[in-house]
């Protein structure tokens, strides 16, 4: 018996062995979803689409300094 797991399965277990906590969209909110691809917008427009990544831990270096810029 073979048994296939779907993408999101494999995205999900591979955010929990990142130490990535999901946090899933509130059920009929549209706003909230349309909050985080505004943040995620300009993350990239401002920040991430000037700079070239070198690895995970410069990536997450980058995102650190960002998000306490953002929250200033």
């Amino acid at each position: 018996m073979i048994v296939t797991v779907g993408m999101g399965a494999a995205f999900d277990r591979r955010l929990a062995h990142l130490g990535i906590t999901q946090i899933r969209t509130p059920f009929r909110s549209p706003q909230a979803n349309s909050i985080a691809e505004r943040w995620v917008r300009s993350l990239r427009t401002e920040c991430l689409d000037h700079l070239f990544i070198l690895n995970e831990r410069h990536l997450r270096r980058v995102l650190a300094e960002y998000v306490r810029y953002f929250n200033r």
